[in-house]
C-alpha cells in the first residue's frame, strides 16, 4: 500500500508543478506573473472582469496600476490564448482574455510599448477574436492609440469598419481627437461607413470647426438618400454651430428625395433659421 501512496504523492505533486508552469498562467519566457497585496496578475484581471465601466471596484484599479506595464506581456498571451468557446474552461478563457483587453485602459498611455503589436493585431489580424481585442485595447490606451485604429479605418480590408466606428465613438465620445479621424471616413467609398461615422459625429457633436466642413463636404458628390439624410440630420445637431454647411444646405431644399428634403429644411432651421425666409426660391438639384 505504500507505493499507492507514494504514487499518489507523485502524481499530486507533477499535477501541481504543471499548473505552475502552464505557459500564460504563471511564468511567460522565464518571467514570473506579477503580484499585488498576495495575489497574482491573474487575480486580478478576473476581478476587473466581473464588473463593468463606471463599476470597477477601486482596489482592482489601484492594484493593476501598480503593476503596470509589468502586466503587457501576460496580457497578451491571455488575449491570444486558444479554446474551445464550447467548453467551459473555453468560456473562461474567453471571458479572461476580454478582460486582459479591457485593462489596457487602466494603464492608458503606460501601455505605450504594447501600441506597435496592438496596432499588428488590429491591421493584420489571423483571427476575428484578436482584432476585436486588440481594438479594445487601443482604444482603451486613449489618443495615442488612434493611429492604429485610424489606419484600421483606412483600410477596406478591416473587419467590420462599422463596428469599429461605433467603440470608438463610445470611447472616445468626449474627446475631440477623434473627430479628424472620422472626418477623413468621410471621404470613403463605402457607404455603411460614412453613414456609420455620420451617426457618431452627430452623437457626439465636437469639433465642429472640423466636423461641418468633412460633413458639408461629403453631401456635395451626391450620396445616396440614405446618407444624404443622416448627413442632414448630423448637421442639424450642431445647431448654429454648423453655418459652415448653410451653402450646400440650400442646394438642397429641393431634394428629389422627400424625407432628405425635409431634413435638409429642418437642419436649416435648426441652424439659421433666418436662411429659410430670406433665401431665393432653391433650384432642383441631382440625384
Amino acid at each position: 500500500m505504500k507505493w499507492k501512496a507514494w504514487a499518489l504523492i507523485v502524481l499530486v505533486g507533477a499535477a501541481i508543478l504543471a499548473a505552475l508552469l502552464v505557459p500564460g498562467e504563471r511564468e511567460i519566457s522565464g518571467e514570473r506573473e506579477p503580484s499585488y497585496l498576495g495575489h497574482r496578475l491573474s487575480w486580478w484581471v478576473e476581478e476587473y472582469g466581473h464588473s463593468y465601466p463606471g463599476e470597477r471596484d477601486p482596489k482592482v484599479v489601484e492594484a493593476l496600476s501598480k503593476i503596470g506595464t509589468n502586466a503587457i506581456p501576460f496580457l497578451f498571451t491571455w488575449m491570444r490564448s486558444t479554446y474551445d468557446i464550447k467548453s467551459s474552461e473555453g468560456e473562461l478563457r474567453a471571458a479572461r482574455a476580454r478582460a486582459a483587453a479591457g485593462v489596457f485602459s487602466v494603464l492608458g498611455t503606460n501601455a505605450r510599448p504594447a501600441i506597435p503589436e496592438l496596432g499588428r493585431m488590429v491591421n493584420e489580424p489571423t483571427n476575428y477574436f484578436d482584432y476585436d481585442l486588440a481594438t479594445v485595447a487601443l482604444c482603451g490606451i486613449g489618443n495615442e492609440g488612434l493611429p492604429a485604429l485610424a489606419a484600421a479605418l483606412a483600410n477596406p480590408k478591416t473587419p467590420d469598419r462599422t463596428g469599429l466606428v461605433w467603440r470608438m465613438s463610445l470611447s472616445f465620445h468626449t474627446n475631440p481627437a477623434v473627430v479628424p479621424v472620422f472626418a477623413k471616413c468621410l471621404q470613403d467609398t463605402d457607404n455603411k461607413l460614412r453613414e456609420q461615422v455620420a451617426l457618431a459625429l452627430g452623437s457626439m457633436v465636437l469639433a465642429p470647426e472640423v466636423a461641418v466642413p468633412a460633413l458639408a463636404d461629403c453631401l456635395k458628390d451626391a450620396p445616396p438618400p440614405p446618407l444624404r439624410r443622416r448627413l442632414f440630420r448630423t448637421l442639424a445637431a450642431f445647431g448654429p454651430q454648423g453655418r459652415a454647411a448653410i451653402p450646400v444646405l440650400v442646394t438642397r431644399l429641393n431634394d428629389p428625395d422627400l424625407e432628405a428634403r425635409t431634413d435638409a429644411t429642418n437642419a436649416l432651421q435648426r441652424i439659421a433659421p433666418e436662411v429659410l425666409t430670406n433665401s431665393p426660391a432653391p433650384q432642383p438639384v441631382p440625384l
